[in-house]
């Protein structure tokens, strides 16, 4: 990777904002910011379902959700590719850097990352929140889910999909939008999810290696219960027949338990094989 983190919309991370900052003939351009009239040009969006109903904008509506809709996959698109950068960053810069010029170096390049990051993330917020207020039916809505912070962390580290740690951890819900073209656009992408694919397979593979093993094992164990609830009922009739109450009674408590534990068993081994 260079110097300069590329955004995926063809611009360059800290010159993208300056870009939009052209210079014109505006007589007011010298003024402060506060005495300079800024005209907002308001969408159907931030009107609101039911005020575009009532003003005849219904159609103009639609044209702007589509528009949002756009907007929305090319945020997350530019997300995905943001988040792959910046782990390659970690795990091929970051993680081997070992003076401090290279290492400010690297977490600047981070930095840029980030902000690139936090421009997408930006914009798909804001379109997702005007489909809401577009009233778009529930679908579209389930499709475009909120983008929470935690979505967006990234980990550089190798993950044991067996591990107590990984092994219930889930991909973002964005990541398996739209996986053929993801895969097909990026090698990069088409790498991380057959890795995933082949990490999810792990661990399915290990369940059911898991549960066949606990067969024997829970069938071992409801021998041994079994063998000690004969033990303790053999001697609890020996020593009745000495005529040693108190013993009796003792025995045949410590068969009960074995028998209750020996029954509880297939319970236990029908719910693993419901679970499975």
């Amino acid at each position: 990777m260079g110097s300069t983190i590329w955004d995926h919309d063809d611009t360059i991370a800290n010159k993208s904002e300056s870009n939009w900052e052209e210079q014109n003939n505006d007589p007011h351009c010298d003024l402060p910011l506060p005495f300079i009239h800024l005209p907002a040009l308001l969408l159907p969006s931030s009107l609101g379902h039911k005020n575009c109903n009532e003003r005849g904008l219904a159609a103009l509506a639609e044209l702007v959700l589509q528009l949002h809709i756009v907007q929305a996959n090319g945020a997350l698109h530019s997300i995905h590719f943001t988040l792959a950068d910046k782990v390659v960053l970690f795990c091929t810069e970051v993680c081997h850097t070992s003076n401090d010029s290279a290492n400010t170096c690297t977490w600047g390049k981070v930095y840029q990352a980030d902000m690139v990051l936090s421009r997408h993330v930006k914009i798909y917020r804001k379109s997702q929140k005007a489909m809401v207020a577009l009233q778009v039916d529930k679908t579209l809505l389930d499709r475009y889910e909120p983008l929470v912070d935690q979505d967006l962390k990234v980990t550089a580290a190798i993950s044991d999909p067996n591990g107590s740690i990984h092994h219930m951890a889930d991909l973002a819900w964005f990541w398996t939008m739209n996986i053929p073209r993801d895969a097909q656009e990026s090698d990069w992408m088409s790498e991380f999810y057959h890795i995933n694919c082949l990490c999810a397979k792990a661990v399915q593979d290990q369940c059911i290696e898991d549960v066949e093993l606990i067969k024997p094992e829970v069938q071992w164990t409801i021998n041994f219960f079994n063998s000690k609830f004969r033990e303790w009922e053999k001697l609890g009739t020996q020593i009745q027949e000495w005529g040693a109450v108190g013993l009796a009674v003792y025995a045949a408590c410590q068969a009960a338990i074995y028998v209750n534990l020996r029954d509880q068993c297939p319970m236990v081994m029908e719910d693993v094989n419901n679970s499975v």
